[in-house]
């Protein structure tokens, strides 16, 4: 009987014993538990903030550096970086810039954010891992800082930095002529300007070669006039010549005739091309020399500067028609003028009327505006004319106040037949 119940009770006791045990151990993995997951916790948290063993960017060792001190020595590798120079290498000489001039940068906080991106894993058990193989030198990581390029801050760096080294094309020329010799040839010469398309390729290339040395490419620019051009120019053909006279014309006025008249003189237009009174002799007014003479403005005489200028515009327009050139645009006076017949005057203003024609023969033609013997003179040299330019105004309206005459222009051939003939313009002036 006694022994049946020692067995119980002993049996008992090993259950109690067994239990305990059981609820130790359990109490015993649940400590260490807490305590691997504080320690995983802190390692991962730790990974946040501090950068793991055996870590560099570029040759820098940056392994157990916290964000702060990462993100200063990043700063400073930047600084030095965007102080590399290159040499540009131009045609007669050499320039250096850095890659900060160049607008060259480096994304300092994108790699900061990807070292500690890289280090953080997204199960909790990793970071333990990934710091344990970096201390033991499995776990070697290399980061390098990439240049940002920004293509169109490089075009802006070139239109900066190197258009000063372009050189413009000399258009070919006469000079040295007069009534009694021949003109002297001045040959074209091409310019050269940097090219610029090319050139930003060559910079990208290089930083991102890490090339120290850039030759600079150029391009040719040819001039708008040539040699051949000119040579095709007969200059013993007068195609056409009109004379205004000077007299009674007072200093200021021919000084503005002869201000405005070094504008056209030696003046070339190749065939087919346009040519504008305003924009070839520019602004008329004080500031660029001119000085105040009688204009007619609103139907009134007063004074303004480039007075006279208009006896430049109208000697012009008679030696084109002359010439049988197409005129494109022109404008009269709104009272008649002393020095061309009316129908035959052009006037032209600042931000006003313009004067306008194209060089419709089929060679170029040179143009000699000069002051001589108290008249100023326009002559148009280029092909030879084979028929006669006959021109003549007729009165079609007249009131009171105004008169209208019709300009026309008659082409003749050799035997006087008129084998073209056509209206020219209508002009209106005031007589009151």
């Amino acid at each position: 009987m006694s022994k049946a119940i020692n067995k119980i009770i002993l049996k008992k006791k090993i259950q109690r014993t067994r239990r305990l045990i059981l609820i130790l151990t359990i109490i015993l993995l649940g400590l260490i538990g807490i305590k691997v997951v504080r320690y995983t916790t802190s390692v991962n948290q730790r990974l946040k903030n501090v950068v793991l063993p055996n870590t560099k960017m570029e040759e820098i060792s940056v392994g157990g550096m916290e964000r702060n001190k990462l993100e200063s020595i990043i700063g400073k590798k930047v600084q030095r970086l965007t102080r590399k120079k290159v040499a540009f290498l131009l045609a007669d000489r050499k320039q250096l810039f850095t890659y900060g001039e160049m607008n060259v940068t480096y994304s300092s906080k994108q790699i900061v954010d990807d070292i500690f991106r890289n280090q953080q894993s997204t199960h909790i058990w990793n970071g333990i891992s990934e710091e344990l193989e970096a201390e033991i030198g499995i776990r070697d990581t290399r980061y390098h800082l990439k240049p940002v390029i920004d293509e169109k801050k490089i075009k802006q760096f070139i239109e900066k930095n190197f258009k000063q080294y372009n050189t413009s094309p000399t258009n070919a020329s006469f000079t040295s002529f007069n009534n009694t010799s021949q003109p002297t040839l001045v040959k074209s010469k091409p310019g050269k300007k940097i090219d610029v398309n090319q050139l930003q390729k060559d910079i990208i290339t290089a930083i991102r070669q890490d090339k120290s040395e850039i030759r600079v490419p150029y391009l040719d620019v040819q001039p708008k006039i040539g040699t051949e051009d000119v040579q095709k120019i007969n200059t013993d053909q007068v195609m056409s010549e009109y004379k205004t006279s000077l007299d009674g014309r007072n200093e200021n006025v021919r000084e503005n005739i002869a201000q405005a008249a070094k504008q056209l003189d030696g003046l070339i237009i190749l065939p087919k091309e346009s040519f504008s009174f305003n924009q070839i002799v520019g602004v008329t007014d004080q500031k660029h020399g001119y000085k105040n003479a009688a204009i007619i403005m609103n139907n009134k005489l007063v004074q303004a500067a480039g007075g006279g200028v208009c006896q430049v515009s109208s000697t012009l327009y008679n030696a084109v028609l002359s010439a049988n050139l197409d005129i494109i645009y022109r404008v009269n006076h709104s009272q008649r003028v002393s020095y061309v017949p009316m129908g035959f005057d052009a006037t032209v203003a600042d931000n006003g009327p313009d004067f306008k024609f194209k060089n419709s023969s089929t060679t170029p033609i040179y143009m000699r505006a000069i002051l001589e013997n108290n008249q100023f003179i326009v002559r148009i040299y280029g092909e030879p004319l084979h028929e006669t330019v006959h021109l003549y105004a007729k009165n079609t309206k007249q009131t009171d106040s105004t008169i209208t005459v019709s300009t026309y222009r008659d082409i003749q051939d050799n035997n006087q037949n008129v084998i073209k003939s056509e209206q020219i313009a209508t002009s209106t002036y005031h007589i009151k």
